[in-house]
């Protein structure tokens, strides 16, 4: 077999040498643009014992060529590749199984990380024994990586004591989920269901390690969000259904019923005292309530027996339902031509 062969359907699971510290899982399909400066941003970092984990969903462009220069040049990257694709959340918790180390990140491959992002969460987490989960500010990049704004959201209860308090602001105020791409306690990531194959399920994880532990968000923006055409977050629900998970594409589902479910079963799944509990479910009514939740759990049954015209309902959903957290209000956008970090 052609060493490119070879190469191309090899797996990371023998990793030899020494369990590094910090593990990266890059999941990745379709990634030529942007994967290479995705890798360079992460083998720029300062604090340097990690290794770097690209799980390929059966890519069709030239993202096995370009993981294997850097599986050439870094002995720190390795590669596996899927077979077939098998959707977004199977390729995240892919990563997750695949990695060694006592802490986790998952890297999107069309984002950016600042040289200091690992150590400064590492530093974090090593001195402050109960914060479970480390990120930073936000900030937002254009297609051809130039800073053209920010994030504005910050929920500092994430790092209140009160394990009700971190929940309900994060599940009630937090329009965003770029904490998914913090670094993490890998023994309390691996005691949650990882990412489910639902709408959502991004914010249930985080909603659990909520429960599990205090969050820390470092306050300057060190982690880069770009914006493109094909994110798939443009992606009409139907077709992102699919995305989340090849094998229920075209089912029919209620994703509010599903993360109201999430959030209920994370609340009874994580060790709380009594009253503790308590105050948790009591956030879940309030969940319901704020940003027309309600609407949006009555609405879910219509979509799904209509699966026809779901496209032109779930834009009347945007218009009508949309959270108020989704407001622009909650990015600052400045000129296009900013400068790159």
């Amino acid at each position: 077999m052609p060493a490119f062969h070879q190469f191309l359907f090899s797996s990371a699971e023998p990793a030899a040498g020494p369990t590094p510290r910090v593990s990266l899982g890059l999941p990745v399909y379709n990634g030529e643009r942007y994967l290479a400066e995705a890798l360079d941003a992460i083998l720029a970092q300062t604090f340097t014992d990690f290794e770097v984990i690209i799980v390929d969903n059966a890519s069709t462009d030239a993202t096995p060529a370009i993981a294997a220069r850097y599986v050439a040049a870094d002995s720190r990257v390795r590669y596996h590749r899927n077979e077939t694709n098998i959707g977004a959340a199977p390729n995240f918790n892919r990563a997750f199984a695949l990695s060694r180390g006592a802490y986790f990140k998952w890297c999107a491959h069309d984002d950016r990380i600042a040289p200091e992002y690992l150590a400064r969460c590492l530093a974090v987490l090593e001195a402050e024994p109960d914060v479970v989960l480390c990120c930073s500010r936000v900030a937002i990049l254009n297609e051809v990586g130039r800073v053209i704004g920010a994030y504005l959201v910050q929920l500092p209860e994430l790092a209140d004591p009160q394990p009700h308090c971190r929940f309900g602001a994060f599940i009630t105020r937090s329009p965003a989920c770029f904490q998914v791409f913090g670094l993490f306690r890998r023994d309390v990531l691996a005691a949650t269901p990882l990412i489910g194959s639902f709408l959502g399920s991004d914010k249930a994880l985080i909603a659990e390690i909520c429960l599990r532990g205090r969050v820390h968000e470092i306050p300057e923006p060190l982690f880069f969000s770009r914006q493109h055409a094909r994110r798939s977050v443009k992606l009409a629900r139907p077709r992102l259904i699919g995305w989340f998970d090849t094998s229920r594409r075209g089912q029919r589902v209620l994703p509010h019923w599903q993360l109201l479910r999430a959030y209920a079963a994370a609340v009874a799944r994580v060790s709380l005292p009594p009253d503790e509990r308590r105050r948790c479910q009591r956030q879940l009514l309030r969940w319901v309530v704020v940003n027309r939740h309600w609407a949006r759990l009555l609405f879910d049954p219509v979509a799904a027996v209509a699966p026809g015209v779901w496209d032109a309902l779930w834009r009347l959903d945007q218009r009508l339902f949309r959270p108020r957290g989704y407001s622009p209000r909650y990015f600052r956008y400045d000129e296009p031509d900013s400068p790159s970090p």
